[in-house]
């Protein structure tokens, strides 16, 4: 029954890439050609980016053409039908082998008033489905933005990290006492939401904190 309602979905919406719009295989993916200007999986090291308490991050593309428009148009124009496609990538090359265990999952949190203004958390929506498959812990309220921040994009590396400084507390501290953390996030920038978050676990008695980003511009 299944399958009989993908044939019949597929032939009323025929599965294109949500970059190019050429015809492809399955619902979900990207062309090959699209896929191949922006995939490149990649842990980056924390150090490198003068980074105090995040363990590690892991990255699926770089932060330019067709991802950059999916993850902008979710984000800010509720095209959520994209992430489907981000959903592919993660299933696909999410690689978290070299963490030993996962004890929870905790998404980036947006600030109340962003939330209420946006409708959802575009990072939930992206990692939840993951995560869940994945079968592990999703916690998505442990982690609050407890008051609102100035976008980073804009701002020099000293003034992002005083903009997040205390932006971050722990609501319910025996959620990640003892636990590796896997942080999630659509984009990492210059690091310093993740590790300014790191902290906040870290102090709340998180043994290790990790992070997975779907596109990053850094190295």
């Amino acid at each position: 029954m299944r399958s009989l309602w993908k044939a019949v979905l597929d032939f009323l919406y025929p599965p294109k890439c949500p970059v190019c719009r050429e015809s492809i295989a399955s619902h979900g993916e990207w062309c090959l050609t699209c896929l191949s200007k922006v995939l490149a999986v990649r842990v980056i090291h924390p150090a490198a980016h003068r980074l105090h308490d995040l363990d590690s991050c892991q990255v699926l593309c770089d932060y330019h053409s067709g991802a950059k428009k999916l993850i902008q148009a979710i984000k800010f124009h509720g095209k959520l039908s994209y992430i489907a496609h981000l959903h592919w990538l993660l299933h696909r090359y999410s690689n978290l082998e070299k963490i030993v265990q996962i004890d929870a999952v905790i998404p980036i949190p947006l600030h109340r008033d962003r939330l209420k203004e946006r409708g959802y958390n575009q990072t939930e929506k992206i990692f939840q489905e993951w995560a869940t498959a994945k079968k592990l812990l999703w916690v998505n309220d442990a982690l609050i933005r407890s008051r609102a921040t100035k976008p980073l994009w804009n701002l020099p590396l000293l003034e992002r990290r005083r903009n997040l400084k205390d932006a971050f507390q722990i609501k319910h501290p025996q959620a990640v006492a003892g636990k590796v953390i896997l942080l999630v996030d659509d984009i990492f920038t210059s690091g310093t939401t993740m590790d300014e978050c790191a902290k906040v676990l870290k102090r709340a008695g998180a043994t290790s904190v990790h992070g997975l980003a779907i596109a990053s511009g850094a190295d």
